[in-house]
């Protein structure tokens, strides 16, 4: 339940972020400050979604953090991917703009999820015992 908040919190704060890029690119401590943050938003999100994987699959953690970690790092490449071409094809101004689209994506998407099956991780980890 709380790491459902946790991430759902994070997600948005990594949209925010994205949203707040370019502005705070004319201040190196705006954007220094706004780096923090989007580093927080991402150790959350990962962490979150760790301790999911983890109490939904507690009978086999290492094939789920297996899975989980390859599709975090499917994730890491297609934003490479995604970027490169922003900013070969538009310009680097907006790769916080078409960056925000599937964060809030995400957002909308975790929102939906989370209160369709708000099961609490104690539950979920009782189930599996």
């Amino acid at each position: 339940q709380h790491a459902s908040g946790l991430i759902t919190t994070a997600i948005g704060l990594l949209l925010i972020c994205l949203l707040l890029l370019l502005p705070a690119s004319r201040n190196a401590n705006q954007l220094m400050l706004l780096s923090v943050f989007w580093g927080i938003a991402i150790m959350v999100i990962g962490l979150g979604m760790q301790v999911k994987v983890l109490a939904l699959a507690s009978d086999a953690t290492d094939v789920a953090m297996s899975l989980f970690s390859g599709i975090f790092n499917i994730g890491i490449g297609a934003g490479a991917l995604v970027g490169s071409q922003v900013s070969t094809q538009l310009s680097m101004s907006a790769i916080g703009y078409v960056g925000a689209v599937p964060a809030l994506v995400a957002l909308v998407w975790a929102v939906m999820i989370f209160r369709r099956w708000p099961t609490p991780l104690d539950e979920q980890q009782a189930h599996h015992s």
